[in-house]
């Protein structure tokens, strides 16, 4: 922000020097043909030697008027030069001789509230321009930036809020401007209003993915999946999103009752190596197809999903629909890789083998497996039945 500080903000401030020394307004002339000296100097863009100048003048006995104007000078010089603490202490100066009125005092205000903003004193470059504003100041579109972003890192969240709105109805609004309005409502958890504003910031400007992102935020919050759901797929259609997002709008489209759209954009993702493929992505693909009873193109998911992890867990899942499907001898294979790998809780990863196991003709096998469950809280009974009709049999 300091880039463009000085476009708006600053004024030539020791400009009114030579007029006050001929009307008797507490300058001496001879501080006044220094001023004047020090103002040609500048005006040929010999500025170093300007604040040299200053710098032998602020070392004399000056009047109370005349160390206002010669600071004021300084703090414009070394705002120039991006010196900002130098020049807030010479704006400083300036302010507490108390010496200044008018449109002066005023441009000292308005300079010095922004460049202690600027600086990151927030508290101080508020007072200093409430102080500007009370006088007179009047806003534009630049300072309303600087002013609600102060107000807003300084916890002034209400301040702020009714800045932005009164700048939203008075000024060609800004992106900024939204974008902080609507984090504002949103901390508010005023939801409404924040969808409300995020459609007008859309209409504006359609080619913010921050503004689609946000009002899919909101939508989430008040519980309308569809409506999020179908916001990040206009953005994503624009190409607005990073890829990242698309394993978001996969689980929406599962919430909206239609996971078979989200494991077919997800999975074209994943192929296309627009996202880094990995187990967990793989899988979700998988989950998704699942949901949607497409169970070979979820197999193939799992099998990937499978070969990029280090656990077992999408082996089990994959052995889980290969016993759904009666394809034992496959199932057999995805559960014995599923326990090779590692399971968090093997339980069922055993039982489901002792079944593949079974219907493949190989009791003792089975048995076996059988056996190691009977006394398992969960699936004990299961396993108990399954040895009873082994020993049946």
């Amino acid at each position: 922000m300091r880039a463009v500080l000085w476009v708006f903000c600053l004024v030539v401030a020791w400009a009114p020097a030579v007029p006050l020394a001929q009307e008797g307004g507490g300058v001496s002339p001879g501080v006044a043909r220094a001023l004047a000296i020090v103002s040609e100097a500048m005006d040929a863009g010999r500025e170093a030697e300007a604040l040299e100048r200053l710098e032998v003048l602020s070392g004399r006995r000056l009047r109370p008027l005349e160390r206002a104007l010669v600071a004021q000078t300084q703090g414009y010089l070394l705002a120039r030069a991006e010196r900002y603490p130098e020049a807030i202490a010479a704006f400083r100066t300036a302010l507490e001789t108390g010496a200044l009125q008018g449109r002066a005092l005023q441009d000292l205000r308005l300079n010095l509230g922004q460049l202690l903003l600027a600086e990151g004193e927030d508290e101080a470059g508020l007072a200093v321009l409430q102080a500007w504003r009370e006088a007179g100041g009047e806003l534009t579109p630049s300072l309303v930036d600087w002013l609600a972003y102060a107000y807003y890192r300084s916890g002034r969240a209400g301040e702020a809020a009714a800045l932005l709105d009164r700048a939203l109805g008075r000024f060609p609004p800004r992106r900024t401007w939204y974008e902080l309005r609507a984090a504002l409502y949103l901390e508010a958890d005023e939801l409404e209003e924040a969808v409300a504003l995020l459609r007008q910031a859309l209409a504006r400007f359609p080619g913010s993915a921050f503004f689609w992102r946000q009002l899919a935020a909101a939508q989430l919050r008040l519980e309308r999946e569809g409506e999020a759901l179908a916001s990040l797929m206009v953005a994503w259609q624009q190409g607005l999103l990073p890829a990242d997002d698309v394993v978001l709008m996969a689980r929406l489209f599962a919430r909206v009752g239609a996971p078979y759209h989200g494991a077919r954009l997800l999975r074209e993702v994943l192929v296309e190596g627009r996202l880094p493929a990995d187990g967990e992505r793989w899988g979700l693909v998988g989950e998704l197809f699942a949901q949607a009873r497409e169970r070979e193109a979820a197999l193939v998911a799992f099998g990937r999903a499978a070969r990029l992890s280090r656990d077992g867990r999408w082996d089990l899942r994959r052995g889980e629909l290969l016993v759904g499907l009666a394809r034992w001898q496959d199932a057999e294979s995805a559960l014995e890789a599923a326990l090779e790998k590692g399971l968090e809780r093997p339980g069922r990863a055993r039982y489901l083998l002792g079944v593949a196991l079974a219907e493949q003709g190989r009791h003792e096998a089975a048995r076996a497996r059988f056996q190691v469950l009977r006394d398992d809280a969960h699936l004990g009974p299961l396993a108990r039945q399954w040895l009873q009709r082994l020993e049946a049999g």
